[in-house]
């Protein structure tokens, strides 16, 4: 299709990219065109009053091309998924001029133009002879209509955009019009050259005091067509098409002017194009290996702006700085957007409505969530929508408000109340047949995604897949798809869906971040670092992007764990007080697969016999593939009675995400040596081997065997198996139940240390999980674990056993862990009942 375009060369629209601009309403074009330039007025009975329309949007920019459409992002483990997943609410749009124009207009008594666009007569034109005007007049308004056309069916369809938009300027007396209405009549053809002009010229004014601007851009082009050199005229056009969001066209008509404005009106075209520049800048750029220039040129010519405007133009100044504190947040600059807002507070100005979103969002990339849920509590409360197709919902940035500050239940609560409002199809100008309503898809993915955050993961998966089969080819839902599968604990099915996102849009980024952390999963380590360098190389300043290599930097940088367990009571084998306390420090990746462990392992115990110490020093190192991780150790004794050098070895290895196979071996290892056979210069050969099933987060079942040979003569053999089901579940606590078994026989019975012929267990277990306080990476939790059974040992019969603990596990910062654990435990030993008080301690630095 040609292109379309108007007199004034407001809109340039082709065939392939007019539905950015006016969402393709091209049938009616000839309608229009008729409406401003037949002989009959359209009836007033026509028009929509103020009070019960809602007036329609500017045309929000002059340039769109198809290749280029606007960048769309969608609302991320529980901390690092949501940052991930808060960054893609975000919309690409920033504030338009039009909106700033409407607002101004607002705010004055006097139309927008009004004041610069006053008649001299010293500035007319030479009339034309009557003929050449009814000659001219056809030609004249099919700009101007083609002009309206596109604004005008945008508006029939949505409302004025939270972050984008401001209502259109209303004069103090006159009831508001929509621009594509009209209510002045239609120019009589009979008049006189200098009557049809001055009747064009107070039409005009007429329709731009209503805040009726189209049809006013109309009259100009009608009038300007027939004399061209009308100065008033031509100042009027390009302000309005200013207004309108032509922008450059605007600053293009403004400096081809015999007598170009003042320096105060330049600058405020100049913003008006600064701004128009950065939204264009945001959208997909025309280079995807250079994302930045565009936006930086943008950005040099609003500060540009705001720097010539701080001495002459105070009011500018501050409507730039909001254009700039928007940009900000839109380049994902928030601290720089924070900074801004508070300033701009400080000085007295508070926020225009349009705006309150992007700050609101920008405090949430700052982390202060409480403060940001109340800026978009007040963004809904002005501008409550329906938002325009395109626009991000300003309840969803106030869903992951609640989220983050730690409010779920209101979080799902009003997922669930945005998802219900609307409806799932809706009517579309000029095509019969309604179509998929794109917001209603996006406020179903939010109940997905908040239930995802919550810990509701099954819940979460219902509602997704029915998204899925009704819209398969979005890259969006498989991507979440893939996200709720890790959180799952299916990596390898998460990845072949976060596969697909991939190839249905190759260029979203959080797709490519959730298949680094699928291989990171999977220890495959070898694919992530030259990946994350690609993205780095093109997206260096994406907050997503720097946490990710924050993140992998800590996974492959050093790793440094201390555990130390003391108990209390006066057990065979432990005697009535011990301690041990274990050391690791662990180099970075090698080469992708490797690192070096140094370990340190003390154990002591006052046993009936005495105090004994054992301890042991040495190096490890562990390996990674794909599925499979492995070890090997070699420990010297290094005090005590600790005895020759133990040896150890072991992998683990997942050929799926439900089965895990482990086993490992141990030769003089104190793993499974009771310290009071140490005592007696004992030491023992051990090996382990287990199997794992896990269908996922809810269900889980194992069963293990051990075999240990003493070196006196003495052989230990058992099993043990082990079956926990999700029992209850609610946003930020867990409960799970289930059943333990075990059973184990020695061949020596007269040892020193504690070996019974045959002993047999079982036991109900019982574990309650529960997130006391999450802000970001920083975390705070509980546990308790209960178990009550029976305990049979041949020849001395069968009693209870029990044992419960609380603890607690704190994080103060990414990749920094504390733990505590208090225990207690009761069971007989040779017939008499011992109890026995625990405290364990941990810490974990690293990621």
């Amino acid at each position: 299709m040609a292109a379309l375009v108007g007199t004034s060369g407001a809109l340039f629209v082709s065939g392939a990219s007019a539905q950015s601009v006016g969402d393709g309403k091209l049938d009616d074009l000839q309608s229009l065109v008729a409406k401003y330039s037949a002989p009959d007025a359209a009836s007033p009975g026509q028009n929509r009053s103020a009070a019960g329309q809602d007036a329609p949007v500017a045309v929000r920019a002059n340039v769109r091309t198809a290749s280029s459409p606007p960048v769309t992002r969608s609302p991320a483990p529980k901390t690092q998924a949501l940052r991930r997943d808060h960054q893609e609410i975000r919309s690409a749009s920033v504030a338009t001029s039009a909106t700033h124009a409407a607002e101004r207009a607002d705010k004055r008594k006097t139309p927008p133009v009004a004041e610069v666009a006053t008649t001299k007569p010293s500035e007319q034109p030479p009339s034309k002879s009557p003929q050449a005007q009814v000659a001219a007049a056809p030609s004249a308004m099919s700009g101007a209509a083609q002009s309206a056309h596109f604004a005008a069916a945008d508006a029939a369809d949505r409302k004025r955009s939270y972050k984008t938009m401001a209502p259109p300027a209303r004069s103090s007396s006159a009831a508001a019009t929509p621009d594509h209405e009209t209510t002045a009549a239609p120019l009589p053809i009979n008049r006189t050259n200098l009557e049809t002009r001055q009747t064009l010229w107070q039409r005009a004014q007429t329709e731009l005091a209503a805040g009726r601007r189209l049809p006013a851009l109309a009259a100009c082009e009608q009038l300007l067509a027939q004399w061209p050199n009308d100065v008033p005229a031509r100042r009027m056009q390009w302000q309005i098409l200013s207004d309108l969001g032509a922008t450059a066209r605007a600053w293009q008509l403004a400096q081809g002017m015999s007598s170009p404005p003042d320096a105060a009106t330049s600058r405020t075209l100049q913003a008006d194009l600064a701004t128009h520049e950065i939204r264009w800048a945001t959208a997909t750029p025309a280079d995807p290996r250079q994302p930045y220039v565009s936006v930086d040129r943008a950005v040099a010519d609003i500060n540009k702006v705001i720097a010539e405007a701080d001495k002459n133009q105070p009011a500018l100044a501050v409507r730039a700085r909001t254009d700039r504190l928007m940009v900000d947040d839109q380049l994902d600059h928030g601290a720089t957007a924070v900074d801004t807002y508070r300033q701009l507070l400080a000085d007295n100005h508070p926020l225009p409505s349009y705006a309150k979103a992007a700050a609101a969002d920008a405090l949430l990339q700052q982390r202060h969530p409480f403060e940001a849920a109340t800026l978009y509590e007040q963004s809904i409360h002005d501008l409550p929508g329906p938002y325009a197709s395109g626009e991000t919902d300003p309840r969803t940035g106030l869903m992951y408000a609640y989220l983050e500050s730690g409010r779920n239940t209101k979080a799902i609560a009003l997922a669930d109340k945005t998802a219900d409002s609307l409806s799932a199809f809706k009517p579309r100008h000029g095509i019969a047949l309604p179509v998929r309503n794109q917001a209603k898809l996006q406020a179903d993915l939010n109940t997905v995604l908040v239930r995802e955050y919550s810990g509701l993961l099954p819940d979460a998966q219902s509602r997704l897949q029915p998204l899925l089969q009704q819209a398969p080819m979005s890259a969006q839902l498989w991507r979440e798809f893939g996200t709720l599968q890790r959180a799952r604990g299916w990596p390898r099915a998460a990845e072949r869906s976060q596969t697909i996102a991939l190839g249905i849009d190759p260029n979203d980024l959080s797709t490519k971040l959730g298949v680094l952390d699928d291989w990171r999963q999977l220890h495959d380590y070898s694919l992530v670092q030259p990946t994350l360098t690609k993205i780095e190389t093109v997206l260096p300043r994406s907050p997503e992007v720097q946490r990710e290599r924050e993140s992998w930097d800590r996974e492959r940088g050093w790793q440094f764990d201390i555990e130390h367990d003391r108990g209390r009571g006066s057990t065979p084998n432990l005697g009535d007080s011990d301690h041990q306390t274990q050391a690791t420090l662990a180099s970075p990746l090698l080469d992708d697969h490797w690192r070096v462990e140094g370990l340190i392992n003390q154990t002591s115990a006052n046993l009936p016999e005495g105090p004994i110490e054992r301890d042991r020093a040495g190096l490890g190192l562990l390996g990674y593939m794909r599925d499979l991780q492995f070890y090997a150790h070699v420990l010297g004794a290094a005090g005590g009675r600790a005895k020759d050098t133990a040896l150890e070895a072991g992998a683990t290895w997942a050929p799926s995400d439900h089965w895990v196979f482990a086993g490992d071996w141990n030769k003089h290892g104190d793993t499974d040596l009771p310290i009071r056979a140490s005592y007696y210069g004992i030491t023992a050969e051990a090996v382990h081997a287990s199997v794992q099933w896990r269908a996922s987060e809810l269900t889980e079942a194992g069963f293990g065997v051990n075999s240990v040979h003493f070196s006196d003569n003495n052989s230990s053999k058992g099993w043990q198996s082990h079956v926990m089901q999700r029992l209850f579940t609610v946003p930020q606590m867990t409960i799970d139940g289930g059943l333990e078994a075990g059973s184990s026989h020695n061949s020596n019975v007269d040892v020193p240390y504690y070996s019974p012929g045959h002993v047999r267990w079982a036991a109900v277990d019982l574990r309650l999980q529960n997130l006391l306080f999450q802000r970001y990476e920083q975390t705070w939790r509980q546990r308790i674990d209960i178990q009550a059974g029976t305990y049979d040992e041949r020849g001395l019969g069968s009693s209870w056993m029990a044992s419960a603990g609380y603890g607690q596990s704190i994080e103060p910062r990414a990749g920094l862990a504390f733990g505590w654990k208090l225990g207690w435990s009761s069971q007989p030993y040779d017939g008499k009942r011992d109890s026995r008080v625990t405290l364990d301690l941990t810490m974990h630095w690293g990621e």
